[in-house]
């Protein structure tokens, strides 16, 4: 465990199951993403040629090698209506290796520019996919099962009705949301472009929102992922990228940045109205961070939407903190500039990132702004109060521990789910004392 940790920083002052509900799917295709309003806005795009057409436009005419050619030739397929390319989408996804997604992709955007022949062939794969992947439970696995199942509507509806309704009722609602109302650490922030493709696809063909039963979650969600990114963007020959924590060794995963950011537009366009997506948005629309990479570009494509307004992020809070999430969700940050120091504690892992450089659990040492102090462990903690909010860190998630404050008396805090304690003072409140749980004895 990790050692207690005095962390200073400043703060800011029932799922519906009805037996009869109906999961048929009766939207006419393309069903997957691209709904009238959203193929309007790509095809204007392309109208006035704007950058993130043009970096499209000149992977794919220039034939790049695509890390997702299935999704990318269908893509350019749907904007620009060149029968080409709808050819190569689906002669893509009827070779050996093409992941279900793309599959039910293709066989949605391209189905009606391609032989009856390759369809049947492609629909009986999109068929095949469901079967083997119907064990698996992982977020990816299940939003590319339920992607697959709309796309075959026309097709195969009781399949597509019964793969909707296990991926609703049994996983999300059966798995997922309980995990989340337990503080489960179940949706991980690689899940979060999966996860929303999988929200999009249910709503947009049954008409079933799925976040009811856990709003919290969705609304903390983009603060949560803005506050776990390095202050520091990271130069890269095709554009900067904004990289989410990592406690690997070596340089970060560029792929996995570029699919961070994916999901964030998916994010927004999902629930646009939203203040927690317009802040998002402000985030995104920043011309330094648009992607030009045959990964990026596709998505940049589209998901983003230059049209929808945002709002400033240097107006969010500084402080992020899950209570309910077991091992921990904590991230603080200095201010919103670039040379900004970042503390995150996510899952029992701390990690301070300071002056460009990153460290992992090696809190002592760290400098102001966050000012992290250190204090004897033995049978209690004490130090100096001498600002209005401390974290501590590396105790026993849930339990009591007593609080002594000079000349105030004591009064007793729980420790969260992650083993954090919250404690609010008044400035030279003099010396505190934590006492931990009877028995209870608190070593490095």
């Amino acid at each position: 465990m990790l050692a207690p940790i005095l962390l200073l920083a400043l703060l800011p002052g029932t799922v519906q199951t009805p037996s009869d509900e109906d999961f048929k799917v009766y939207t006419d295709a393309p069903r997957i993403f691209l709904n009238a309003r959203r193929l309007r806005l790509l095809r204007r795009e392309r109208e006035r040629d704007s950058m993130r057409w043009q970096h499209f436009q000149t992977l794919m005419e220039g034939k790049a090698l695509m890390p997702e050619p299935g999704l990318a030739n269908a893509l350019y397929f749907m904007i620009k209506t060149d029968p080409t390319y709808a050819k190569s989408a689906v002669e893509w996804a009827l070779a050996p290796g093409a992941d279900l997604r793309q599959q039910a992709i293709v066989f949605d955007w391209c189905a009606k520019a391609i032989p009856i022949a390759q369809n049947d062939a492609l629909a009986s794969r999109l068929e095949k996919g469901i079967a083997q992947s119907a064990g698996k439970t992982d977020v990816k696995t299940v939003s590319a099962r339920v992607l697959a199942a709309a796309a075959l509507a026309e097709r195969k509806p009781e399949l597509t009705e019964a793969t909707i309704r296990a991926a609703v009722v049994d996983w999300w609602r059966g798995y997922v949301v309980p995990s989340i109302q337990k503080g489960e650490p179940v949706i991980h922030r690689d899940d979060v472009l999966p996860l929303f493709e999988f929200l999009h696809a249910v709503r947009d063909n049954t008409n079933t929102e799925l976040r009811d039963p856990v709003p919290a979650f969705f609304h903390d969600l983009p603060s949560y992922l803005l506050l776990s990114y390095y202050p520091a963007p990271y130069p890269a020959p095709e554009n900067e990228y904004r990289i989410p924590v990592f406690y690997e060794d070596g340089d970060p995963d560029l792929h996995r940045a570029a699919l961070a950011r994916a999901g964030e537009f998916v994010m927004v366009a999902y629930d646009n109205n939203a203040v927690e997506s317009q802040f998002l948005q402000g985030w995104l629309m920043q011309d330094r961070y648009l992607m030009k990479s045959p990964l990026g570009a596709v998505y940049e494509m589209l998901w983003a939407n230059p049209y929808q307004p945002g709002l400033s992020y240097f107006h969010l809070p500084l402080v992020f903190r899950d209570e309910k999430r077991k091992g921990g969700a904590l991230a603080l940050r200095s201010n919103w500039d670039e040379t900004a120091v970042l503390f995150t504690y996510i899952e029992g892992k701390a990690q301070v990132f300071d002056n460009g450089a990153r460290k992992l659990a090696d809190l002592k040492k760290l400098d102001p702004p966050l000012h992290i102090a250190d204090a004897a462990v033995t049978s209690r903690l004490s130090f100096e109060a001498d600002s209005q909010a401390y974290f501590i860190l590396g105790l026993t998630p849930g339990a009591p521990y007593e609080v002594e404050v000079d000349d105030e008396g004591m009064y007793e805090e729980l420790a969260d789910a992650g083993g954090v304690l919250l404690l609010k003072l008044q400035p030279g409140a003099g010396q505190v004392r934590i006492h931990p749980p009877t028995g209870l004895a608190l070593t490095r």
